[in-house]
């Protein structure tokens, strides 16, 4: 038989606990380089293969906000 726990009495205590233990390090602390976000919008024309499946997708969204 396993046993686990069904909840924690004490929750800020075991927080106290684990931050004793545990090694903790931010992206701050550890002054990480972030790399820069280059965003680009690409457009292509619409095919009928997209259409379709662009209206089915519609219709989807539409029977689930129906339900």
């Amino acid at each position: 038989m396993k046993n686990r726990f069904a909840n924690f009495i004490n929750l800020t205590k075991l927080t106290t606990i684990f931050k004793n233990v545990a090694d903790i390090q931010t992206s701050d602390m550890l002054n990480l380089p972030i790399p820069k976000d280059e965003t680009k919008i690409i457009s292509s024309e619409r095919t009928d293969f997209v259409a379709s499946l662009m209206d089915n997708f519609a219709e989807c969204a539409m029977g689930i906000r129906r339900s």
